[in-house]
C-alpha cells in the first residue's frame, strides 16, 4: 500500500481515502473487512 499522501483539498482527501480502501479490498479479498478498516460504509464501496 502506499504511503502518507499530502492532501491539497478535501476532493483530493477523499479520493486517496477510497483509493486505500480499493487497494486494501484487492489485498485482503475482503470487501467488508477492508471497509471497517478503512472506515467507509460499504453502500458507499
Amino acid at each position: 500500500m502506499a504511503g502518507k499522501f499530502v492532501y491539497k483539498d478535501a476532493v483530493t482527501k477523499v479520493a486517496g481515502q477510497r483509493q486505500s480502501v480499493l487497494e486494501m479490498a484487492q489485498a485482503l479479498s475482503n470487501i467488508s473487512e477492508s471497509c471497517r478498516r478503512g472506515g467507509m460504509d460499504r453502500r458507499n464501496f
